[in-house]
């Protein structure tokens, strides 16, 4: 589930939904990055086209433009707590990410594959 950031405080009330989110300015990641496809095909399927002045190749520099007033920007609910920023859900799109992970069937993950995969899953709220 990607979640809405933005500057804090927001000194305004967002319209969650896609249409109320029309007139933002927008950070993302480049064309072609799975979680910049999905947005752009959420808010496309409601007639938007986002404003998109600013890319990050990375979470940090996304959050650090959000930070300083730049914008707003989709990331992941997990992991995008930070000072300077407020969260919120974006109702009425589809925002789901999915994620897969494959393991062999005939042995036991090594411990770091474990560690990995236990992270993953606090990160989504299942318990490892």
């Amino acid at each position: 589930m990607l979640r809405l950031l933005a500057p804090s405080p927001a000194g305004r009330r967002l319209d969650r939904g896609p249409e109320g989110l029309a007139d933002e300015t927008f950070i993302d990641f480049p064309v072609g990055w799975g979680s910049r496809t999905m947005t752009d095909r959420a808010f496309a399927d409601v007639g938007i086209v986002r404003n998109i002045p600013f890319e990050a190749a990375d979470q940090d520099t996304a959050l650090g433009l959000v930070r300083n007033g730049l914008g707003v920007t989709l990331l992941p609910r997990a992991g995008n707590a930070e000072d300077g920023v407020s969260v919120f859900d974006v109702e009425n799109a589809d925002l789901d990410l999915p994620v897969a992970v494959a393991l062999p069937s005939d042995r036991q993950p090594t411990a770091a594959t474990a560690a990995l995969l236990t992270s993953i899953l606090r990160a989504v709220g299942r318990p490892g």
